[in-house]
């Protein structure tokens, strides 16, 4: 009875050592939100592509002292799969938000096309901030 006894006391000890170890390496919900970005609040973008128009959508905000910009970059893979530049599109902030509305461009039918966004913050000296980069999801026209 004394070994079974002993035997649980160590598997107790070493689950509330793993459990110790997770909740450090692992912060759960219940910690709060970290901000991720220092001017940036949100961002998003996305690509559409309905017969031969691709329509680019871009939204984003900063805190308040920061301004931002948008550059959305549209790119059509080529027949040997690399991808080419076609056009860009931009937007900066004004009262805290930049979006790029319905920007369109003529998409090739059996194509496909991604954008690459890049959303950039600046502080009031006009230094970079955050800048994230992300690409749309392909799309064939």
């Amino acid at each position: 009875m004394k070994k079974v006894s002993s035997l649980f006391s160590v598997v107790i000890l070493i689950i509330s050592l793993c459990s110790a170890f997770a909740a450090e390496t692992n912060p759960s919900v219940s910690d709060g939100p970290t901000p991720r970005y220092t001017g940036i609040s949100v961002f998003s973008g996305k690509l559409d592509v309905s017969g031969t128009v691709a329509t680019v959508n871009a939204q984003m905000g900063v805190y308040s002292g920061y301004t931002g910009s948008i550059v959305a970059e549209v790119q059509e893979r080529t027949p040997n799969g690399s991808w080419k530049y076609l056009t860009t599109f931009t937007a900066t902030t004004k009262n805290c938000q930049a979006a790029i509305s319905s920007a369109t461009c003529t998409a090739q039918p059996g194509n496909s096309y991604r954008v690459y966004f890049t959303f950039t913050a600046y502080n009031g000296r006009g230094e970079i901030v955050d800048c994230e980069n992300r690409y749309s999801s392909v799309q064939i026209a």
